[in-house]
């Protein structure tokens, strides 16, 4: 059912400026700035929802809702320029069970705004400009399971701000301005879920901040300004299965900081400024599955670092400052999946570095200073799909794999023989070549030979510039012309 400007002010009298209509037990309206006659036309029983998503009403008064008859369980009032909300403004409304008002201007809330919406169970606050939150805040919201206070100017949550939220499972405090966490603030959300606190200014995390969380599954505490973890923060995080502890000032991993994490799945410790860890570091989180280390300062992995891992799908190591490997230290992560070790340091990939890797698909060495690849270095490795070799020193390959596709992209490759590749690489079917210094008449015997074995050349550009042989570039040594 459509109402439209015309038939408002048929049937109600209202003059106005904004459209609205119903549809599927939802009444939507768009431009109101004012709400009072606006309620009073939601006349349809089958309504539930009421939206006014991106009006202008700044004020949200007292019995904001009390011409409404019908048991409405949703309220919009998100990008609505709302900047106060009265005591009482939501009198009656005993059904509601999700309320929208983030993206607005609301720059403190009361306890008594929420009195009455004893059956909430999703409140958002966020994008607003919240200093703080006082104590008893929420205190009439008993059935609260989503708690949305992200981004807006919060300093400080002081004790007791949530000890009526028995039931909460979600709470987010990301993009904030807090630099410190009470250790009291969460001793009654022994339902919590998911909690983010990215995005704040955090300096240090408490020993018992998290004390009470034993329900607690997703922990966000990303881009803050974190440099240390003491072992004991995590304790009570028994059921903790995901930890982003990304772009951070972490310089070290002290032993034991993850313990009793027996549960974790992912962890990301990446842009942080980590350069030693030590090799019981790891040793509880033995249902790992993700570990992230991108973009730090290691230069060495300890042997045994990796031995509790036998869960482990994917390693991120990139852009660290490795200049080798020492040999077997993957040797326990059976379950291995991926390896990414680009933008490091390494020069040589020796036939040790990845042994006993028998399910490891994707293995990511590009971006680093590699001339030589020890012709058993994948051998081994009898179900890797993928190599990516790109943006290294090679002149020539020569090394066996069973990989499926292989990016030589950006080398130092003039030529290599080809008639070769089938017997070391007898499952190829995908490469990349573009980027290296080839002489063209190298070049077309080598493409000529690849398409005779129904190998594509992924990055060949029908439309390229400039001198090529089917898209990769190269240049004509005249004095071998005729030779292939």
């Amino acid at each position: 059912m459509k109402f439209v400007i015309a038939l408002l002010t048929l049937l109600f009298g209202i003059a106005c400026s904004w459209d609205c209509s119903v549809e599927l037990n939802r009444f939507l309206c768009t431009e109101v700035t004012s709400i009072s006659d606006i309620v009073d036309a939601v006349d349809d029983e089958n309504v539930i929802a009421i939206d006014f998503d991106d009006s202008t009403i700044s004020l949200i008064t007292r019995g904001f809702f009390d011409s409404l008859t019908q048991p409405i369980t949703l309220v919009r009032l998100d990008q609505c320029q709302v900047n106060t909300i009265e005591a009482g403004a939501f009198n009656g409304m005993k059904d509601l069970t999700e309320l929208h008002l983030e993206t607005n201007n609301i720059l403190d809330i009361r306890a008594d705004m929420f009195k009455g919406l004893k059956n909430l169970v999703t409140l958002h606050l966020g994008d607003n400009k919240l200093v703080e939150i006082l104590p008893e805040t929420f205190n009439h919201l008993k059935k609260l399971e989503t708690l949305d206070l992200n981004n807006n100017n919060i300093e400080e949550i002081v004790s007791g701000t949530f000890k009526s939220l028995f039931r909460l499972k979600k709470l987010y405090l990301n993009g904030n301005n807090l630099v410190h966490i009470n250790p009291e603030v969460f001793e009654s959300l022994k339902s919590l879920e998911d909690l983010h606190l990215d995005y704040n200014n955090l300096v240090e995390l408490r020993p018992k901040v998290f004390k009470s969380l034993y329900s607690l599954k997703k922990l966000h505490i990303d881009h803050n300004s974190l440099s240390e973890i003491v072992p004991g923060t995590f304790h009570s995080l028994n059921s903790l299965v995901e930890l982003d502890l990304n772009s951070n000032n972490l310089d070290k991993l002290i032993p034991g900081v993850f313990n009793s994490l027996t549960s974790l799945e992912f962890l990301d410790l990446s842009y942080n400024n980590i350069n030693i860890i030590q090799p019981e570091t790891f040793k509880s989180l033995v249902s790992l599955e993700t570990l992230n280390l991108e973009q730090n300062n290691i230069n060495e992995l300890p042997s045994g670092i990796f031995d509790p891992f036998v869960s482990l799908k994917e390693l991120n190591l990139n852009s660290n400052n490795f200049a080798k490997i020492n040999s077997g230290v993957f040797k326990a992560m059976v379950s291995l999946e991926m390896i990414r070790l680009s933008d490091n340091n390494l020069k040589t990939i020796s036939k040790n570095y990845f042994h006993d890797l028998p399910s490891l698909e994707e293995l990511h060495l590009n971006e680093n200073y590699i001339a030589d690849v020890d012709e058993q270095a994948f051998e081994h490795l009898g179900v890797l799909d993928t190599i990516d070799l790109s943006n290294n020193a090679l002149t020539s390959i020569l090394f066996k794999s069973n990989t499926n596709t292989l990016s030589l992209d950006n080398n130092k490759i003039t030529s290599f023989d080809v008639e070769k590749l089938h017997e070391y690489l007898p499952k190829l079917s995908n490469v990349t070549l573009n980027g290296n210094p080839w002489e063209c008449n190298s070049l077309l015997h080598v493409v000529k030979t690849l398409k005779k074995q129904d190998i594509s050349i992924y990055d060949e550009n029908e439309e390229a510039e400039g001198t090529n042989v089917y898209g990769v570039s190269c240049y004509w040594n005249y004095n071998k012309i005729g030779k292939y």
